[in-house]
């Protein structure tokens, strides 16, 4: 297993290195957090964190191919990780399936004030039969995130790092061979959350401990614009 690229200009898409093209999707934040006693940080986590809500009320509107070889079922779970080094949360949404899940990646633009949906997708999950798994962990450091891939049968693992460039989930290092027992050093395991529950928004996924940012406190208006890549994934 590796990552899944997707592609609007192609209608297909494909494993393994960044697509050639910078298709995205983004979504409005309800209204801008504003405060005088906030730091420039905080304000930033806080209108980015107003704007994955809105991806997390309405999760089915960020579709993978029905061609993928996965089957959903119907749920949806997220994290919020740093991935950019930016101290400003990034989304993970994770497509539930009976194996193998689709997992999509956001981050915030603080110049278009909305948050952009990353092209290409993480697998996470097992298959049914042969053995193959494939897990995706957060970086303890911040530097993007890790697509680890092994087989049941095999102690060694693949692990290969992805940062996000241009917008486009793009291979940073690896893969490189590890014990899958033994943990990287910058790994973070990923709790996932139902997106039911937002609480999870304030607590970022980073090392040791958790970064809570400021949770936002003005009234929110209406989101603008729903916008949407579309396209087939190829196992």
């Amino acid at each position: 297993m590796a990552l899944v690229g997707c592609s609007n200009t192609s209608g297909t898409a494909a494993f393994d290195g960044p697509s050639p093209t910078n298709t995205t999707s983004q979504v409005s934040p309800t209204a801008q957090i504003a405060s005088a006693e906030a730091t420039p940080e905080e304000v930033l986590s806080a209108n980015a964190i107003a704007a994955y809500m809105e991806i997390l009320a309405n999760p089915s509107s960020y579709p993978i191919s029905d061609a993928a070889q996965y089957v959903p079922d119907g749920t949806y779970s997220y994290a919020a990780v740093e991935a950019t080094s930016d101290y400003i949360p990034d989304l993970l949404l994770r497509v539930n399936s009976a194996e193998h899940s689709p997992v999509l990646v956001f981050t915030y633009d603080d110049d278009t004030k909305t948050a952009v949906q990353a092209e290409g997708a993480f697998i996470d999950g097992a298959s049914g039969a042969g053995g193959a798994r494939s897990r995706i962990r957060a970086s303890n450091s911040g530097v993007g995130i890790y697509q680890v891939d092994w087989n049941s049968l095999r102690e060694i693992a693949q692990n290969t790092l992805y940062g996000i460039q241009d917008n486009t989930l793009t291979k940073v290092s690896g893969p490189e061979e590890f014990v899958f027992a033994n943990s990287m050093p910058d790994h973070h395991k990923i709790p996932w959350i139902s997106v039911s529950d937002k609480t999870g928004l304030f607590t970022i996924q980073r090392g040791g401990t958790s970064i809570i940012p400021t949770p936002p406190t003005s009234t929110q208006a209406p989101a603008a614009n729903l916008h949407h890549f579309s396209g087939m994934v190829t196992m």
